[in-house]
């Protein structure tokens, strides 16, 4: 089954943010969030992929040794940069750290889930996707000033 991630910011409206695959017609909070997680993180490699196959285009690319050493230079130095956080995006610890920087926000609030009319509150409570298929993930954002 597939069950449909909106992603709905104040102020900004919605988009439709990932389609997410499910075995069964119930699924817990804590792996929708995983499942959506892992997909993002399966989309920023495979953008690193696409990237990675038109350097042969670029004018000025830094040496294979110098790039080994040094790792590609983002905006905050040495290892900060896009191919560096791909590269990084496929391990297993990274993945189970990006997994539970996204569970600690659920659970501190920083962004909420709906399920139809229903807020989910808990990471264990099991989403019916008999009654819908589509998950809100309502982000909040900090107020300005304080």
């Amino acid at each position: 089954m597939q069950v449909e991630c909106i992603d709905e910011i104040p102020g900004r409206g919605t988009r439709h943010a990932a389609s997410v695959s499910v075995a069964g017609l119930t699924i817990d909070a804590a792996a929708l969030i995983r499942a959506r997680v892992e997909l993002e993180i399966e989309r920023v490699v495979a953008m690193h992929e696409q990237k990675s196959e038109g350097f042969e285009d670029w004018l000025v690319r830094p040496d294979a040794v110098e790039a080994l050493l040094n790792g590609e230079r983002g905006p905050f130095g040495p290892g900060s940069g896009a191919l560096a956080a791909a590269a990084r995006a496929d391990s297993e610890p990274y993945r189970d750290a990006m997994v539970a920087t996204a569970l600690d926000g659920f659970t501190r609030g920083r962004f909420l889930l709906f399920a139809g009319d229903s807020q989910v509150t808990a990471l264990d409570e099991e989403i019916d996707l008999r009654r819908t298929a589509e998950i809100v993930f309502l982000r909040r954002l900090p107020r300005k000033g304080g």
